[in-house]
């Protein structure tokens, strides 16, 4: 994994159907997946995400009645194309994918720098080894 594959955006067109006082509503957006995650830490939060980029207030009764409609995803690009099934949205597939992306790049400009090892796969194992360093690490950070 390079950085340049990380230049492919991962979004979703997201929408929520429901009603609210006689009236129909269907709050709407392309969500920017990796500005998202890189902003907030994870997709936990997608209602709201909507729900002000519609002009809804979060701490409404609309908002309420949308939160207990079910969010449909379409049109999904880059790693989150592999989330998307009949409209639901796998978020922690799409958000651990996005880790290992991630961190798979590093891992790999780390063994350049360090290993000259310009293709993980030049040396066998490396990826493992890196992979499991990295855990080790993010454990220790807990």
């Amino acid at each position: 994994m390079s950085l340049e594959e990380l230049k492919v955006k991962n979004t979703v067109d997201a929408r929520v159907s429901f009603s609210f006082k006689g009236e129909n509503y269907v709050p709407s957006m392309t969500i920017d997946l990796d500005a998202l995650i890189k902003v907030s830490g994870d997709l936990s939060d997608l209602y709201s995400t909507v729900a002000r980029h519609n002009n809804i207030d979060t701490y409404s009764y609309l908002f309420e009645v949308m939160e207990s409609s079910e969010i449909y995803f379409e049109n999904a690009t880059g790693l989150a194309a592999n989330c998307v099934v009949e409209g639901k949205f796998d978020l922690q597939q799409f958000e651990s994918l996005w880790r290992n992306q991630h961190a798979s790049a590093a891992l790999q400009l780390v063994a350049k720098k360090y290993m000259a090892a310009a293709n993980m796969g030049e040396c066998p194992g490396l990826m493992d080894a890196l992979f499991e360093a990295y855990r080790l690490g993010q454990q220790e950070d807990e």
